[in-house]
């Protein structure tokens, strides 16, 4: 965490993704840094306005896995 918080990133892209659970994590500490940056300027926080995204890249992602990172996602 200690890198997110000083690099601050908008986009990660992970190029692999098996199961999706490493997307989950990444998309859960931007949205921590949203949360902190919005608190620090005393602005509410909307999850769906968020400028940092995570983009996954893989050649065959399961329907199941799919099915579960979308419905996570949303």
């Amino acid at each position: 965490m200690l890198s997110f918080e000083y690099l601050k990133p908008d986009l990660i892209i992970e190029i692999g993704i098996a199961h999706g659970g490493s997307l989950i994590l990444y998309a859960s500490m931007l949205s921590m840094l949203d949360i902190s940056e919005a608190i620090d300027n005393k602005h509410s926080y909307n999850p769906v306005n968020s400028k940092r995204k995570v983009l996954g890249v893989d050649v065959d992602i399961r329907k199941n896995n799919r099915k579960a990172i979308i419905l996570w996602g949303n």
